[in-house]
Formats: C-alpha cells, sequence, structure tokens
C-alpha cells in the first residue's frame, strides 16, 4: 500500500481484509503483477455471480488496483481485457479506466467556495444551516470515540423514516467492519472525522 501510486484509502489492507472477514462472500481472487519477483501490482478481488468484482465495492466509494507505476497498472488492465468485470466505482484517474468506464457514483468533497457549486446547491445548504440552529463543526484525528456517535445517529435518522429497512449501519456485521476498520485505519494515521 505504501509503495502504490495514489491509492485511495479503500483498497488499505485495514479496509479490504475487514471487510471479507465481516461481509465477503464469493471465492477471493487476486491478479498480481511482478518484475524480477517482486510484486509491482495488486488488483484485490473477488468472484461473484461469474464476474471479477473489487473487494468492498458494496460499500466503498473510491476503488482501484495497487500499482507501482502505470506499466504495473497496464500489465493488470491487459490480463482483464478478457475477463468478465464489474469494477464498480473505480476511481477516474485510475490507470485502469479507460474511455469505457463509468465515473464512480460518490463525490466525497463539495468545495463550497468554488465558483463551480451551483447557486441552488449553496442556497439549499444555507436554508439547512439555518434550520439546524446553533452548532458547531469538529474533527478528530481520534475517530473511536465518534464511531459509535455515528452509529447512534444512523439509527435516529432511520427510526424517523417509515421505510423497510434500517439503513446500511444496522446490520452488526456493517458495525463489526466499522469497528475493525476503525482501529486499523486510526492507528495508520488515515482516518480523520
Amino acid at each position: 500500500f505504501a509503495r502504490a501510486v495514489n491509492p485511495p484509502l479503500f483498497v488499505h489492507p485495514g479496509w479490504m481484509l475487514n471487510w471479507w472477514d465481516c461481509l465477503g462472500g464469493g471465492e477471493l481472487y487476486a491478479l498480481t503483477s511482478r518484475r524480477n519477483g517482486v510484486l509491482v501490482g495488486l488488483l484485490p478481488a473477488q468472484i461473484w455471480q461469474g464476474r471479477i468484482v473489487f473487494l468492498a465495492q458494496s460499500i466503498s466509494d473510491r476503488l482501484d488496483a495497487l500499482y507501482v507505476d502505470t506499466e504495473a497498472a497496464a500489465e493488470i488492465r491487459s490480463a482483464l481485457v478478457h475477463e468478465r468485470l464489474d469494477l464498480q466505482e473505480l476511481c477516474p484517474e485510475s490507470a485502469l479506466a479507460g474511455p469505457e468506464c463509468e465515473p464512480g457514483s460518490i463525490c466525497l468533497f463539495l468545495d463550497l467556495r468554488s465558483k463551480s457549486v451551483p447557486s441552488r446547491v449553496v442556497k439549499n445548504l444555507r436554508t439547512q444551516e439555518r434550520r439546524l440552529g446553533e452548532h458547531t463543526y469538529e474533527t478528530s484525528d481520534a475517530p473511536r470515540e465518534y464511531l459509535p456517535e455515528l452509529f447512534r445517529l444512523h439509527e435516529a435518522r432511520w427510526e424517523t423514516k417509515a421505510a423497510e429497512s434500517c439503513g446500511v449501519l444496522a446490520d452488526p456485521r456493517v458495525r463489526e467492519f466499522h469497528n475493525r476498520a476503525d482501529a486499523v485505519l486510526s492507528e495508520a494515521g488515515l482516518l480523520r472525522f
């Protein structure tokens, strides 16, 4: 992970391996690229319904293979040419992405100072901020203290909905996964609330 070119957080072993332990199914699949016996590329995946899919793609927003350079990424891509793939949430900047790839579905960051943010979005945010009343925003480099609060807020939000579902965090396996991943990613200094 440390040698990879711009690896997304969701490809960190602390995320992927804990996801597999808590939520995984299907058959593990790993495609590797080596030079002189040294690992230079890795696609952590699984076989699901006859297709190669990313590990954890059901709950991860930005996925990719791990590679040390574009040559290693090209080797992985060429090895996948004739495979049945469903690589959802592939990072648009990934060296694996080609013109046939659809962009991921989630925007993780919106710079409200940018001139490109539509005025209606800024207006809606300001309206919601007024409705919220007095509040503060906090960040923490110790996410472990915030995860139980996230679970509590999630429950409270879903209690207000008249829906059949209880939200993704209602599943005890998903909570266990987040607790495990939180511990590893926090220790690595990669997680912030």
